[in-house]
């Protein structure tokens, strides 16, 4: 079984991308960019993750192959749909989110034994919450999760939360968001994110407290144009984000997980400089993740 730095668990999608008043169809879904992320800053990366047997599922996977992705796990739907999630961006580049998705086909992602034995071989696993707004897909992002774990390999998890994939479920969302945490030793959270989850304001306070009460190697909270927070046990830190002109923020947060675990998997200890330039590292390349348009 080959071996995977980073494996990425989750929703490999079509992002519908505004331009010139029409709607381009891009690859995205958080798991998919992260995974890109990590190879192009020299991680050997991989995607579970199904897709459906039409023309968005062959672009998915043509992008993933383009991208030096490995594409061995992916999962093919003869009678489900790739996902589709339509993109729009206000006057500062800031996107939300119009999902079509339910029964379509990331939601059937199938536990089989490749995947099993690649989260378990993997030095690191990553997936979000987005994966468990449905079944069967939540039950296998979280089995895997498990068996990472259990088998010593660092689970990241970014929340990525999507509330209209939710929609009157919103006190499920929060439950399952954090049971989920429990399975990771690397989180990270928007500030509004955090604010939601944990009911605290301040950044620092809740990157604090996020560490802490899931007793993480490294918790993290992004705050868009302020910067990021990072805790570690050696201490809690703050970059202030590069100053960049705005194109798009989609996927600068799937950026920054991706950055930071590069640094992540390349040291044992983490004192206050190591810790100092994982965060440096991934809120410059997250910023310039902002600049062009797309999620990668």
């Amino acid at each position: 079984m080959e071996r995977f730095d980073v494996l990425s668990i989750g929703e490999a999608l079509i992002d519908m991308t505004p331009q010139d008043g029409a709607f381009l169809p891009k690859v995205g879904g958080a798991p998919l960019n992260t995974a890109v992320a990590a190879k192009r800053l020299g991680l050997k990366s991989a995607v579970c993750a199904r897709v459906g047997k039409d023309a968005f599922g062959e672009q998915i996977a043509a992008v993933i192959r383009e991208q030096g992705v490995s594409d061995s796990l992916l999962q093919f739907d003869e009678t489900r749909g790739t996902t589709l999630a339509f993109v729009h961006l206000d006057s500062h580049g800031d996107r939300s989110f119009s999902f079509y998705r339910h029964g379509l086909a990331d939601t059937a992602l199938a536990l089989d034994k490749d995947c099993v034995e690649a989260a378990k071989n993997a030095r690191c696993v990553h997936f979000g919450s987005v994966a468990l707004a449905e079944e069967p897909e939540r039950s296998t992002v979280l089995e895997l999760a498990k068996a990472a774990r259990e088998a010593g390999a660092m689970v990241s998890y970014d929340p990525n939360l999507r509330f209209p994939l939710w929609k009157g479920r919103e006190a499920e969302l929060k439950a399952e968001a954090l049971a989920a945490a429990e399975h990771a030793t690397v989180m990270k959270v928007s500030d509004d994110e955090a604010e939601w989850l944990f009911g605290i304001s301040d950044p620092a306070s809740a990157v604090t407290e996020m560490r802490a009460r899931f007793g993480l190697k490294a918790a993290f909270v992004t705050c868009g144009p302020k910067g990021a927070f990072g805790a570690f046990e050696c201490g809690t830190f703050f970059e202030p984000a590069p100053d960049v002109k705005v194109v798009d923020t989609t996927g600068a947060g799937d950026c920054f997980i991706g950055a930071a675990l590069v640094k992540l998997l390349n040291v044992d200890e983490i004192d206050a400089e190591t810790a100092r330039d994982i965060l440096r590292f991934a809120s410059i390349e997250a910023s310039n993740a902002t600049t062009r348009k797309g999620a990668f």
